[in-house]
């Protein structure tokens, strides 16, 4: 290295032929030779390029959770949607068939569209222990309760009669 730092091309090339080297392999070990007395340099470029990889995964990984995230907003807005109303309330209700089955069908194209089965079944405010035991034996059950309570959906107040000052009550 020392013989090759004062000379130039041509004669880098002359001297090159005399041992049998190539050009190439003499910058190459320059270089080499540079890096190792540049150790500082150095160890600050690898902090460098590690903080750079860390903050590249955890991008990454946000990205990921963000990417698995979106889908199942949509799906869950979606089922918010379809749903007229919402199936909590008291417990105990009774929920026909045909319902269950709608209900069924909503949350299946909710879970196929990247929303949990957890997160749509609490959208329509039932228990995923609820839904399944709806589908046990591969079937929808119907309600095996005589004297259950059914849910009205149109609640009607009673008629209060108001006396309007004039000597007729209104109702």
């Amino acid at each position: 290295m020392l013989e090759t730092a004062s000379l130039n091309e041509i004669e880098l090339g002359e001297y090159c032929c005399r041992k049998g080297l190539f050009p190439q392999r003499i910058r190459a070990w320059r270089e080499v030779c540079e890096q190792a007395h540049a150790p500082i340099a150095l160890q600050a470029d690898r902090e460098k390029l590690r903080a750079q990889s860390r903050e590249m995964k955890r991008l990454e990984a946000e990205m990921r959770h963000k990417e698995k995230a979106l889908p199942e907003a949509a799906a869950l807005l979606m089922l918010q949607k379809k749903s007229p109303h919402p199936l909590g309330g008291a417990t105990g209700r009774k929920i026909h068939v045909e319902e269950r089955c709608q209900v069924i069908a909503w949350i299946d194209e909710a879970y196929a569209a990247g929303a949990r089965l957890s997160q749509a079944c609490e959208v329509l405010e039932i228990s995923p222990r609820t839904l399944q035991r709806w589908r046990e034996g591969g079937e929808v059950k119907a309600d095996a309760r005589q004297e259950a309570a059914t849910r009205s959906h149109c609640r009607q107040t009673p008629c209060i009669p108001v006396f309007r000052g004039t000597g007729e009550f209104w109702g």
